[in-house]
């Protein structure tokens, strides 16, 4: 039996996106992202908390635009607050499909 050395047997990683057992696909996917990863996954967890405060925002003005009985000019502007509170939860949702490359 022939012996190895420690150098054979532990496998020096680099960085994190030189790990044993990985694809060429993981490879090129890695040299695609731009930065650090530790960066895009705050991004990722701000856009994530984003859309979660979006979508308590828009609960609670949907909630007023459609339950209490308001005069018209109120009415309005909850559903504008409403709309403008989806649309933002819309677009924190592309962003983040955007991030994950989705």
């Amino acid at each position: 039996m022939k012996a190895t050395s420690t150098v054979e047997n532990n496998q020096v990683i680099q960085n994190s996106y030189d790990a044993p057992g990985r694809r060429d696909t993981d490879g090129l996917s890695a040299s695609m992202q731009k930065g650090d990863p530790q960066e895009r996954d705050r991004r990722v967890l701000r856009t994530i908390i984003f859309i979660m405060s979006m979508g308590l925002a828009m609960t609670a003005a949907g909630s007023f635009a459609i339950v209490l009985v308001w005069p018209h000019f109120w009415l309005h502007l909850s559903l504008a607050i409403w709309i403008g509170f989806t649309l933002l939860f819309l677009l924190g949702v592309l962003r983040l499909t955007s991030e994950l490359g989705l």
